[in-house]
C-alpha cells in the first residue's frame, strides 16, 4: 500500500510539473507578440542542393535568452538552407518553413551558442531581421565548416545583389 501511494504521489506531481511547463510555454507565447511571418516566395525550391542543418531558436534581437515560440518559432527542428535572389528559405521538417526576405535582414552573424545549444565556435549562424515592427535573432547551426562559409558567401553575394538591383 505504501507503495502505490508513492507512485500516485509522483504520477500527481508529474501532471502538475507538465501542466507548469505548457503554462509558461503559453505565457512566453502571449508575452512576445510578432505579426505575420513573410509568405514563401512563389515558385518551387531551387535546384540546388540545400545546406543541411539543426533550426535552433528565434530570440528577440540582442537578449539572446527570450525565446520566441510564436507562429512556430519555438519548435527546434532539422532545417535545409536555400538561399534565393529574394532572400532565404529554412525549410523546416516538422515545423512551418520560414523565408527571411533580404530586404528584412539586417546582419548575418555566427555565434557558437544560443539558447539551448552549445555549439563549436561560429557554428551556429545568426540572422538579425525584422518580423513587421520586431527585431529577431533567427539560428541556425551547421557542423560542417566548410558548407558553413559557402552559404555565407551565396548570402553575402546575393544579399549585395539584391540590394544594388533595387537601386
Amino acid at each position: 500500500m505504501p507503495q502505490l501511494f508513492a507512485v500516485l504521489i509522483l504520477l500527481a506531481l508529474t501532471l502538475v510539473l507538465l501542466w507548469l511547463m505548457r503554462r509558461g510555454w503559453r505565457n512566453r507565447e502571449r508575452a512576445i507578440r510578432i505579426s505575420e511571418l513573410p509568405a514563401l516566395p512563389p515558385g518551387p525550391t531551387p535546384r540546388e542542393q540545400g545546406t543541411s542543418g539543426v533550426y535552433v531558436a528565434t530570440t528577440l534581437a540582442g537578449q539572446p535568452l527570450e525565446r520566441v515560440v510564436t507562429r512556430g518559432l519555438g519548435v527546434r527542428s532539422r532545417v535545409i538552407v536555400f538561399v534565393r535572389d529574394t532572400g532565404v528559405i529554412l525549410q523546416r521538417q516538422g515545423a512551418n518553413s520560414l523565408f527571411i526576405p533580404f530586404s528584412h535582414l539586417h546582419e548575418v552573424g555566427t555565434t557558437g551558442g544560443m539558447i539551448g545549444k552549445v555549439a563549436a565556435p561560429d557554428s551556429i549562424i545568426v540572422f538579425t531581421w525584422n518580423v513587421g515592427d520586431t527585431l529577431v535573432d533567427t539560428g541556425v547551426h551547421i557542423r560542417d565548416t566548410s558548407a558553413r562559409l559557402t552559404l555565407l558567401d551565396h548570402i553575402a553575394v546575393n544579399r549585395s545583389s539584391s540590394s544594388g538591383s533595387t537601386q
